[in-house]
């Protein structure tokens, strides 16, 4: 954060004012500028002078409040609200997330927690975000080849290697099955994200994603929120919003089964791998090797692209592993074994296969193909190679 960032504070009551203000001065880099009466005060202040961030206090109407706060973060995009309040409801927190603010605290609980809040909020922070995470994006060459099965539990094998923060972007609006592999039920997800009303950013990213505990962190389709009417997507703001999960997250993982082809190639074109998953049969290969043209006429190299098949079974097979390679131009393609019955435990329990069959050969395939993965990531990194979003 620069030196001495400017805050300005909407609040009616002196004692939030001196609650706010002592809370602020806890860290040297922050220095509140001024307390204003209402919106409107605030409106006139952001006109004459810039500020990197501003705390509304929404009592005593917080209805009213967060009515007229999307008018004040319209018209000031580069700023960072947030809101507090002295009682949390539900309605509250997603009609200000709606209104554009970045956080949302209780004032019991301001003093403890606002700095490290405006830390997190304001550009360009002390520390600074990088978009510095790796994506992978994972594709699917036709319904029910296990692409989600994949995805899910590569992300899950990635944080296991690492140890570090990694999170799944469902991107499927017909199923949004990720959350019931996961076994985790949320409030918010993409629809909040991708509005175009407010910018994306990580602390964005942050405040809506449901958090796991033993498994990867989750953004979730809104398949998964609203099964009956899922709202679509403007998929304009998607490479914003991975850019914004890898100033976030070591490394993210992008399911998108069923998704148009221009959305799939813009998920590549960020990723630093593309895995296309199929089976080995007539109509899977066809598809994979119409979207890996695709693919690459919109841009996304060649050698970012994976084949990868699923269920594979060596014996018994109609179309050998060598057949399915003529036919997908001499590529390599990298095998998973044809453990039905491990996969279809872990989505009926709601585990990832780490938690429910540790030690099956579905589980073993998927744990080295992410080591490979992160091998090859190092590599490139070494020799310079790693592209940045476009």
């Amino acid at each position: 954060m620069n030196h001495g960032a400017s805050i300005l504070l909407v609040t009616a009551e002196s004692d939030t004012a001196a609650l706010v203000n002592e809370a602020i001065m806890q860290r040297a880099t922050f220095r509140v500028d001024g307390v204003c009466d209402d919106l409107n005060d605030l409106a006139l202040r952001l006109e004459r002078h810039t500020s990197s961030a501003v705390i509304v206090d929404i009592d005593p109407s917080p209805e009213r409040m967060l009515d007229e706060l999307s008018l004040v973060t319209g018209r000031f995009p580069d700023v960072r609200f947030v809101v507090v309040s002295g009682t949390l409801r539900n309605e509250w927190i997603l009609a200000a997330m709606q209104a554009g603010a970045r956080h949302y605290l209780v004032k019991s609980s301001v003093a403890a927690e606002l700095p490290d809040v405006i830390e997190r909020v304001v550009p360009n922070g002390s520390a600074g975000y990088q978009a510095t995470g790796s994506v992978i994006t994972v594709l699917s060459s036709g319904g029910g080849c296990g692409a989600t099965t994949v995805a899910v539990n590569l992300a899950n094998e990635l944080r296991i290697l690492e140890e570090q923060s990694t999170l799944l972007v469902d991107l499927d609006c017909c199923y949004g099955s990720a959350a019931t592999h996961l076994g985790v039920e949320g409030m918010y997800g993409l629809a909040e994200v991708l509005r175009g009303d407010r910018p994306v950013d990580g602390e964005l990213i942050r405040s809506t994603v449901v958090q796991g505990n033993d498994g990867p962190d989750l953004l979730m389709s809104p398949a998964s929120l609203h099964p009956s009417e899922p709202p679509g997507l403007d998929f304009s703001l998607l490479p914003t919003l991975l850019r914004a999960c890898r100033e976030q997250y070591a490394h993210i993982v992008v399911d998108a089964p069923r998704v148009p082809i221009d959305v799939a190639a813009d998920s590549a074109m960020t990723s630093h791998a593309t895995l296309l998953v199929f089976q080995v049969n007539v109509r899977d290969l066809h598809i994979a090797r119409s979207t890996m043209t695709a693919l690459m006429q919109r841009g996304v190299p060649a050698e970012t692209i994976q084949l990868v098949a699923n269920r594979y079974r060596r014996r018994y097979s109609l179309i050998s592993l060598n057949d399915a390679q003529r036919a997908l131009d001499e590529r390599t393609i990298d095998t998973l074994s044809n453990d039905y019955h491990s996969a279809q435990q872990s989505l009926n329990y709601g585990q990832l296969l780490a938690e429910c069959a540790a030690r099956s050969s579905l589980r073993r395939d998927i744990h080295k193909f992410a080591r490979q993965l992160l091998e090859s990531r190092q590599a490139a990194l070494g020799n310079g190679l790693v592209r940045g979003m476009r």
